[in-house]
C-alpha cells in the first residue's frame, strides 16, 4: 500500500479476547487474507448484514451469514456483537 493512500486509513487499536482473535486468525488463513483483511471482511459481512436486516435490531447478523461465521470461524453471535460493540464503540469515540 502507497503512503498516499494510507492517509485514506484511520489507524486504531483494538483489544479482543484471545479466542476470537484465534478465530479470526484461522479465518484468515483459511481466506489467505492478513489479519487486517480478514477483521476487515468479517466487519463488511456483518455491517452489510445490519443495513438489509433493520427488523431486527438487536440481532447484527442474520442467520445464513451467523451459521456461515460459526461454522467458518467458530465465532458465535454474542462474541460477534461484543466484537461489534467495540468497533462502534471505538468509531463513535474517533468521531468524537
Amino acid at each position: 500500500m502507497s503512503r498516499e493512500k494510507q492517509d485514506d486509513w484511520k489507524r486504531t487499536q483494538l483489544r479482543i479476547p484471545h479466542s476470537q482473535y484465534e478465530a479470526v486468525s484461522r479465518y484468515a488463513v483459511r481466506k489467505s487474507l492478513s489479519l487486517n483483511s480478514a477483521m476487515l471482511e468479517l466487519m463488511n459481512i456483518a455491517l452489510n448484514a445490519e443495513d438489509g436486516n433493520s427488523q431486527q435490531e438487536l440481532k447484527r447478523t442474520p442467520v445464513v451469514h451467523s451459521d456461515f461465521i460459526h461454522d467458518q470461524i467458530g465465532i458465535s453471535d454474542q462474541a460477534i456483537d461484543k466484537i461489534a460493540d467495540k468497533v462502534i464503540e471505538r468509531l463513535n469515540k474517533n468521531k468524537e
